[in-house]
């Protein structure tokens, strides 16, 4: 099968009516251009009933690295209950390449094994740690010194459901 073009890819990838190695070449073809739209439809494709393709997706967008975390983390963000999106994320994070980045989502990956979070209720911002050279009020949304990770870990917080453990780990 001949793939042309990230749209022939797309529609291929999402159509649940083809053979799972016909939709696996497209998830093959997709990570080729890491752009943040394909490395998207790869995230929305954990979630898909086809393990063969679940697992495909989440070995690509581990081999994808960095470039992988942001989609895959707004999707753990906007659906946490998901099974399917928490167990491929879980390997997404865990057969990344580097250690410091396997470091870095430790916790992570450990929250992923664990129960799914119950629905997020709003924190206000609390500091994030009191070792860090910039010291800022935590908004959920960037490693607290914006350039390196914080050198005190998060959980030294205030006690923190899942969900909002998820969005300490978005890079802006």
């Amino acid at each position: 099968m001949n793939i042309r073009s990230n749209a022939e890819a797309i529609q291929i990838l999402n159509d649940t009516e083809r053979s799972i190695l016909e939709r696996e070449q497209a998830i093959h073809f997709l990570v080729a251009t890491p752009t943040r739209e394909n490395l998207e439809h790869l995230v929305n494709v954990l979630e898909d009933d086809a393990f063969g393709v679940r697992w495909t997706a989440a070995a690509e967008l581990a081999n994808a690295g960095r470039l992988a975390l942001e989609p895959l983390l707004r999707a753990l963000i906007d659906r946490p209950s998901s099974v399917w999106l928490r167990e491929s994320a879980y390997h997404v994070l865990h057969y990344m390449p580097g250690n410091l980045l396997r470091q870095q989502t430790a916790h992570l990956q450990q929250a992923l094994r664990g129960p799914a979070p119950m629905s997020p209720r709003p924190r206000p911002p609390v500091r994030c740690c009191t070792n860090c050279s910039k010291p800022k009020l935590c908004t959920h949304k960037t490693v607290c010194c914006f350039s390196t990770p914080c050198p005190t870990p998060y959980l030294n917080r205030p006690r923190i459901n899942r969900t909002e453990m998820f969005t300490l780990f978005v890079f802006d």
